[in-house]
Formats: C-alpha cells, sequence, structure tokens
C-alpha cells in the first residue's frame, strides 16, 4: 500500500523478483498460474531468504496448486500449507474448478484464494465458498480481477483483496485507474436491510428484485433477478458466464 486511501500492494513471485523494501502489504504467488513455477526447492528457498520482517508484511503465500482442478490441487498443496506456516508465514489455498464436491481444509490455511476458470469463478460454487471462509474469519482473495466490474464482483462476494496482470501493460495510466477504481469500489455500501448491489449489473436494487436462497448469507441469492435469468438464457444457449 503507498497510502491509506490507496490499498495497493505487492503480488510477487519468485519469477519476478522484486524487493519488499519499504512495501507495507504484500503476498507471495507460486507461479503455477502461467510459467513461474520452476521446482520445490526453487519456491521452498525463495520463502526461506525473507526477513522476519518481510514475513510479517506478508498477507499470505499461495500454497502450490494444478490450475482448473481442484482434485489435484488438494494433493499437490496438502505437504506445502503445513510447511509454509513452519516458514513464518500465512497460507493460502487455492479453491480451483470442482472444490464444491470435495472437502475443505479449512483449519490447514488462513486465507481462501479464488482461482479456476472464468466460468466456475463468478459462479455459484466459488460464491458459497467465499461467503463460507468469510463466516470462519479467513481472508478470502480473489485472482485474475482486470477490470472494475470484475474488482466490483469480487467486493460483492466478501473478497478482502484481489490482483490482476493489468500493471503490466502501460503501467502508469493503469495504476491511476486502479486507485480511481478501487475507491469507487470501496466507497460503495453494498448492503442495507432493504436493498442491496447486483455484482452483475451494479446496480443498487430492492431486495425483493432478488431471488431467495436457503444457502446464501443474507437469504438472497447474490445476482438480481434480471441478471440470473439472463445468466440462465446464456447458458443454455451455450454462451458461458455473463462477467
Amino acid at each position: 500500500m503507498c497510502d491509506p486511501d490507496i490499498p495497493i500492494g505487492l503480488f510477487n513471485s519468485e519469477d519476478a523478483g522484486a524487493v519488499i523494501g519499504n512495501v507495507t502489504i504484500w503476498a507471495a504467488d507460486n507461479g503455477a498460474f502461467g510459467k513461474g513455477w520452476k521446482s520445490d526447492d526453487v519456491f521452498r528457498n525463495w520463502l526461506v531468504k525473507h526477513s522476519d520482517e518481510d514475513k510479517a508484511k506478508c498477507a499470505f503465500v499461495v500454497a502450490p496448486d494444478v490450475v482448473g482442478d481442484a482434485d489435484a490441487t488438494l494433493e499437490r498443496s496438502a505437504p506445502w500449507l503445513p510447511e509454509i506456516r513452519r516458514l513464518g508465514y500465512k497460507v493460502a489455498f487455492v479453491a480451483q474448478n470442482g472444490q464444491e464436491n470435495l472437502p475443505v481444509p479449512w483449519d490447514a490455511f488462513d486465507c481462501l484464494f479464488i482461482g479456476g476458470d472464468t466460468k466456475w469463478k463468478l459462479g455459484y460454487e466459488a460464491y458459497d465458498l467465499a461467503k463460507t471462509a468469510k463466516g470462519m474469519g479467513k481472508w478470502v482473495h480473489m485472482g485474475r480481477v482486470n477490470s472494475k466490474k470484475r474488482l466490483f464482483y469480487a467486493k460483492t462476494i466478501g473478497c478482502d483483496s484481489a490482483d490482476g496482470t493489468a500493471f503490466a501493460f502501460n503501467p502508469s495510466f493503469n495504476f491511476e485507474q486502479m486507485v480511481r477504481w478501487l475507491k469507487e469500489v470501496n466507497d460503495v455500501e453494498l448492503f442495507t436491510k432493504s436493498h442491496k448491489i447486483c455484482p452483475t449489473c451494479s446496480q443498487r436494487k430492492e431486495i425483493n428484485e432478488f431471488n431467495k436462497h436457503r444457502r446464501t448469507a443474507d437469504g438472497y441469492y447474490f445476482q438480481c433477478r434480471a441478471c440470473f435469468n439472463l445468466r440462465q438464457s446464456q447458458y443454455r444457449q451455450g454462451r458461458g458466464a455473463v462477467l
């Protein structure tokens, strides 16, 4: 974070190799998404070399995962969850496609990282996991957030942080744009007793414009009825997710 009103931190990785320095908050990626992963030993040695001061400023370290595969991610991350904690960090477990059908090792991690492909990330399954994590007092992070609409959605489902690659392209312009997005998103009152914000259309609507849903935290489906119906129609036509 460069300013209390501009909550931007550093999402670092062994491959990126950024120096923590005066950064006040950062997180450590494992590099599995893309070509940043090298080996277990390289990742472990990179974590070990950070100072206690750097570790104290680290929000979480992302345990190794397998993109789009929850079953493989559970197996891959199992030995790393306790090891990352042993090294002095908080640890993030990545939820991938299919995690809703598998056990979640809630006691073994500090942060739920919402991964998966776009359709799964923006679906009810990820939403439900995020709400459960927040109810347990855990940090929730969403990966691949590169638009204001996606950032707004992440905020709406309870995410505490998000990352994206937007800064890598025209960073001076995109940094200023991200600051504006964050201010807009954080200034919005998402819920009241009579209204809530639909994360799909970004409109503040009356509660009765949302479907009831017994599994959601506030008793109402996370999209307004109009967006839900549109999404269902598009799924039936094989066109995928709305966002």
